[in-house]
Order: C-alpha cells, then sequence, then structure tokens
C-alpha cells in the first residue's frame, strides 16, 4: 500500500511540475510582437524562400526592409513587412509582401500586397504569385 502512495504522489507531483510556469505550458496572454521582430521574421523567412529557390537567389543577402505597417487580414491585425531587393530586374519581383501575425507566426509571403496570392513556382518554374 505504501509503495502505491508513493507511486501516486510521484506521478502527481511530476505532472504538477510539468506542467507549471516555466515549462512551455501557460494559460497568461501571449506577448505581441514588436515591429523590429516582426521584420527579422520577415527577413528569415525570405531567406528561406530563397534557399528553396521560390525567390531568387540575390534574396539570400538582399533583405532591406523598406516599410512596416499594420494590415488587417480578415479582421486580424497583422504585421505587413515589405522588402526590397535592387538586384532583381524583374520588377514586378524586386519588392517582397511579408505577412506576421501580432504573435510572430509568419503568414505568407507575396509579391503583391494581397496575402492570399503566395509566392511558389510550377514544377521548377520561375517564381511568382497569383
Amino acid at each position: 500500500m505504501k509503495t502505491i502512495l508513493t507511486v501516486l504522489s510521484l506521478v502527481i507531483f511530476s505532472s504538477i511540475t510539468f506542467a507549471g510556469p516555466g515549462s512551455g505550458h501557460s494559460h497568461g496572454l501571449a506577448k505581441v510582437i514588436s515591429k523590429d521582430e516582426a521584420i527579422q521574421l520577415a527577413q528569415s523567412y525570405v531567406s528561406q524562400l530563397s534557399d528553396a529557390k521560390k525567390l531568387d537567389a540575390s534574396w539570400e543577402t538582399n533583405l532591406k526592409a523598406d516599410r512596416i505597417e499594420e494590415f488587417t487580414l480578415k479582421g486580424t491585425k497583422v504585421w505587413r513587412v515589405t522588402l526590397n531587393n535592387p538586384i532583381v530586374k524583374n520588377s514586378s519581383q524586386s519588392q517582397v509582401y511579408t505577412f506576421i501575425s501580432k504573435l510572430g507566426e509568419v503568414i505568407g509571403a507575396s509579391f503583391e500586397a494581397d496575402p492570399n496570392k503566395k509566392i511558389h513556382s510550377h514544377g521548377g518554374g520561375k517564381p511568382h504569385s497569383h
């Protein structure tokens, strides 16, 4: 009987320990990211798109944030970070809009200000959005 009580108390204690504060399990309010954090996330995401060949390779090193603004997406405020790359000759692909939630989730990127038109390619073709 004493062994069962010991085991039960260990199980209860360990579940409280793992679900407590600081263990990644919190019911508090999530932190809203700053403009600087949104820019860093946007730059990282565009770099990943370049690595994945969904953007010109020059985007890997040309990650200048030109503008950041609040944008309403489906009734929710998000950050729209505009990045420009002067090396890209095609003017329709020299600017990338990235959309970042206020909580830091990358929603996507587009050559157009519309987040529903995400950057992609078909069968290894040139990257575009539609």
